[in-house]
């Protein structure tokens, strides 16, 4: 398989104080990669160095057999969507305008943003129709996750970044957007690093689960190794504290 992140030695320390710790590991071509860990454990950190948000002074990282500084910052972004916590749409523009965004930058032709876009709308349950010409405000939190979703994909990437994106919904939500992120992947064979402090949530998306703790990698393996064959005594227990065994 192919490596579209390949982390060597990485490190990043905050006021002396080391938050990631020389760590090293691959993510292939078509993984659904879930970071997980207790808070503070460096997950964010972890995923903001993709993108280079935030830059890792130690160790050396490769997106797509490149590294990373050697790319251009808009280049390298244009190749990864990226989606918060809140899905981050901009109030002023409607849900169209939202998700045409990066192909208006890339100089789609409009009829093809507007195909791709209404495809896509349908893909997650939302009615072109009804939802096109609405504003943000206008929206569920759901919904409005499910166009920050539309909004990163739209331009295919070759990888999607998600940061504990949703957190902040209700459980039944929840597993609306999970199963629709789930079934993207699936579908569309795009690599997706996911973070959340949420067992369950890593267990029913990931492909391959990383634990993360204080910095430091514990262990990389598929959600049933992790259950069967965890490293130690600490991936034990961050899955039995949520009664998942």
């Amino acid at each position: 398989m192919i490596n579209i992140f390949k982390f060597n030695n990485v490190s990043k320390s905050y006021s002396n104080i080391e938050t990631i710790k020389n760590v090293n590991f691959e993510i292939e071509d078509g993984d659904f990669f879930v970071i997980v860990g207790l808070s503070g454990s460096g997950k964010t950190t972890l995923l903001s160095m993709m993108n280079r948000l935030i830059d890792a002074p130690s160790g050396e990282i490769l997106f797509d057999g490149k590294e990373l500084k050697e790319w251009d910052k808009r280049a390298l972004r244009f190749n990864m969507g990226y989606v918060l916590q809140q899905g981050a749409l901009f109030p002023n523009l409607t849900v169209k305008e939202n998700i045409g965004l990066l192909p208006e930058i890339k100089k789609w032709d409009k009829s093809k943003t507007s195909s791709e876009t209404q495809r896509l709308l349908e893909k997650v349950g939302l009615l072109p129709e009804k939802y096109l010409d609405r504003y943000p405000d206008e929206l569920s939190g759901g919904e409005k996750q499910r166009i920050g979703i539309l909004r990163a994909i739209i331009t295919q990437p070759k990888v999607l970044l998600m940061d504990e994106p949703f957190s902040a919904l209700d459980p039944l939500m929840r597993k609306d957007l999970q199963e629709i992120t789930k079934n993207l992947h699936k579908e569309l064979g795009i690599t997706v690093v996911f973070v959340t402090h949420d067992m369950r949530e890593a267990l029913k998306l990931a492909t391959k689960i990383c634990i993360i703790h204080e910095g430091s990698i514990i262990q990389i393996a598929g959600p049933e190794e992790i259950l069967h064959d965890p490293a130690n005594d600490f991936v034990r227990e961050l899955f039995e504290s949520e009664e998942l065994l």
